[in-house]
């Protein structure tokens, strides 16, 4: 580099440029300057290497325990190493720290920590188990939904019977006495924010992210007020917490808290031998009444209607414009079921292939099929029912004839029977409670066959 810049007489410049600036003045001061220049060039640069040596470690992985620390930031892969760091108990017995809290259920903080009893929790938000999708939530998390109906309900009951305690003893101002709400929407974090309102040095939040993990791998990360960059993203967090506080969550009545506990109550899991077969038959039935009415099946009700409906043979028993609406309308009826049975199907499927079905779930399923059934048994009845109305025009050769009379008694009755068949295995297959929500034996009797 030298070299290029002596050839291009670029340091005679620099040369004569210093002779001219530094010409009649004493050596002394000449040595003096230049060793403050060059110590100040020296201190800038050992300065923003300190600095920048700083920002490195204030951003860490610490090995130990691989916790991120920056300036009023702190990441924790676990529960565990956040427990290690911030122990809740420590959390909760400082009475100076007041506590906003959203939680999914509450389960560890209120049964292991007992925080609502001891904390100075003030705001608490938990899911509605009488409409928030709890189910969805357990299914996320891997836990089972009985069991976060039953943490929410007791966090729930032990959040009222302290507000009772600080009403009667009126130690407490009302805006310092613990206030319970219900959301009946998603909860994606658990969260917790401390001296919140107004804002100080010291406020703090506490965010566990909400992934499809064990709760104890779960991460979660930690804010101070005084110290963050991210002062905006935490009045962000506290100004959505008072929204949906205020705005979009209910205080739950008594009546609510005994619904839910009735909800609860009712909620109960199958012998796992029991769920197997039950699953077993209730699959079987439902694939079969799909099957019954697939117009793409030949044998299904709606193929055969639209076989007899479009040969040859039918078109002599049209006699009258009556006859062909009627026509018209039982075949609406035929693809309107079809279409609700292949919903039904596809709700229904999900359930019954996952894990843990409860009481709850077999109700609704139960009430769901039998609806089916009530509704398959009415589109065949209707369609025998037109064949008898053209035999009253004496038509008899869709009944006593080949080749409709062959479809109808042996590949119409011989499915139609096998369905009921397989509904009175699932009643025997099924828990004594739930056998009422099922087809009666009005509507799994055999199929009318007509003598050949």
């Amino acid at each position: 580099m030298w070299s290029v810049l002596t050839s291009c007489g670029l340091t005679s410049v620099l040369f004569t440029l210093l002779r001219d600036i530094f010409e009649g003045w004493p050596v002394f001061y000449i040595i003096l300057l230049i060793t403050g220049f060059a110590s100040l060039i020296l201190g800038l640069c050992v300065f923003v290497g300190n600095k920048f040596m700083n920002s490195q470690s204030s951003w860490s992985d610490l090995p130990a325990n691989n916790v991120v620390v920056g300036p009023g930031f702190k990441f924790f892969p676990s529960r565990e190493i956040l427990s290690s760091s911030y122990p809740l108990s420590s959390i909760l017995d400082d009475k100076n720290t007041t506590i906003w809290a959203l939680w999914h259920a509450g389960t560890s903080a209120s049964t292991q920590q007992d925080a609502i009893r001891k904390g100075n929790i003030t705001r608490l938000i938990l899911p509605n188990p009488l409409e928030a999708p709890i189910k969805e939530l357990a299914n996320f998390i891997g836990k089972e939904y009985e069991d976060i109906v039953q943490d929410i309900i007791a966090s729930s009951k032990e959040a009222i019977d302290k507000r009772k305690t600080q009403d009667n003893e009126r130690l407490l101002s009302i805006t310092e006495r613990i206030d319970l709400h219900w959301y009946s929407g998603i909860t994606p974090n658990s969260i917790m924010i401390g001296n919140p309102d107004p804002l100080t040095q010291d406020s703090w939040i506490q965010i566990e992210n909400l992934i499809p993990i064990a709760p104890n791998d779960r991460s979660s990360y930690r804010l101070i007020y005084g110290q963050t960059p991210f002062k905006e993203l935490f009045k962000k967090i506290v100004e959505n917490y008072k929204d949906l506080f205020l705005n979009k969550s209910i205080v739950p009545s008594g009546n609510d808290i005994l619904l839910a506990i009735d909800k609860n109550k009712s909620i109960k899991r199958m012998d796992p031998v029991i769920e197997k077969l039950f699953i077993l038959d209730l699959n079987a039935v439902l694939n079969k009444l799909l099957d019954n009415n697939q117009g793409s099946k030949g044998y299904s009700i709606q193929s055969i209607f639209l076989a007899i409906t479009g040969g040859p043979l039918f078109s002599q028993c049209i006699v009258n414009d009556c006859i062909k609406h009627y026509i018209s309308l039982m075949k609406d009826k035929f693809d309107s079921i079809f279409t609700h049975i292949n919903t039904q199907y596809h709700q229904i499927h999900p359930i019954i292939t996952g894990s843990n079905i409860n009481d709850v779930q077999i109700r609704s399923i139960c009430i769901n099929i039998s609806n089916l059934i009530i509704e398959y048994c009415s589109c065949v009845n209707d369609f025998l029912k037109m064949l008898e109305n053209l035999e009253s025009y004496s038509v008899n050769m869709i009944w006593n004839h080949p080749p409709y009379s062959i479809t109808i008694n042996r590949d119409l009755a011989d499915n139609y029977d096998e369905l009921m068949s397989l509904v009175k295995t699932l009643k025997n297959h099924i828990p004594s409670d739930f056998v009422d929500c099922l087809p009666d034996e009005q509507h799994t009797r055999k199929f009318p066959r007509k003598p050949m």
